[in-house]
């Protein structure tokens, strides 16, 4: 990492201050307010090289560390956001395209869970019980001086949803309950109240942008970058075996 900071100091430096007081987050808060945007890019896009860093420092403290930088960068960024009539336009595409690709997923969901009960039901061997999550993630493009370390950050943490999961032991709940108790594709509950200061109160925003928005790190310049929104149905077959209790009667020797 070759750029400076103001006062001439290299970020790796900056880093390195940041994490010796990791133990006081408000300290590192007030020292990371003093940063220009440019400077605080840096140093997120540093910190997101965990590998490089992990040798030296836990990973999860890094990942608390860098939640704190992206945290103002992220303020910054919204504080000077303006709501367009084409940047909203371009907001609720993306949150349509979510609800939709949210709904897409669970409804594989179901299929693939309808299907291991069949197999449950004719007593397959290797299946006594299974998990089915919809995990979804966004892709930002975010142009400008923002490293794409910061980016693929962005884009690694995988969104997994309240209520977005199914197994043997609730399944016909998840069947007959209906979808108002699946957050994940509930079309009754608006959530255009929150984060969004008034601008869409004739909108429908869904669970899924709500859960991007309070994500923390993802400014709005990042969601309406979103280029690319993946779903993934992970399903996992789960077997297990009864071990008999041991009397001591058959310990020998």
């Amino acid at each position: 990492m070759v750029s400076k900071t103001s006062d001439n100091r290299t970020v790796e430096k900056e880093v390195h201050l940041l994490m010796a007081h990791r133990n006081d987050y408000g300290l590192i808060k007030g020292i990371i307010s003093g940063y220009k945007t440019h400077t605080l890019v840096d140093i997120a896009a540093e910190l997101c090289d965990l590998s490089s860093l992990s040798h030296k420092y836990p990973e999860k403290v890094l990942r608390e560390v860098l939640d704190c930088v992206l945290l103002e960068r992220k303020n910054r960024l919204n504080k000077d956001f303006e709501w367009t009539e084409e940047n909203k336009a371009r907001f609720l595409v993306i949150n349509n395209q979510l609800l939709e690709n949210g709904e897409r997923g669970w409804l594989k969901a179901l299929e693939a869970a309808a299907e291991l009960e069949k197999l449950i039901e004719r007593k397959e061997p290797f299946l006594n019980d299974y998990e089915i999550e919809v995990v979804m993630s966004a892709h930002p493009r975010i142009k400008g001086d923002t490293d794409e370390a910061v980016t693929a950050y962005l884009a690694e943490e995988k969104m997994r949803y309240m209520g977005a999961r199914i197994g043997h032991s609730n399944y016909k709940h998840a069947i007959s309950d209906g979808p108002e108790n699946v957050p994940l594709v509930d079309r009754s509950m608006n959530w255009n109240g929150e984060h969004l200061r008034g601008g869409f109160d004739n909108d429908y925003i869904c669970y899924l942008m709500h859960c991007l928005l309070d994500t923390h790190i993802w400014s709005y310049h990042d969601i309406l970058s979103i280029h690319n929104i993946w779903v993934d149905v992970e399903v996992t077959h789960q077997f297990y075996t009864n071990i008999p209790k041991w009397r001591t009667s058959n310990v020998t020797g």
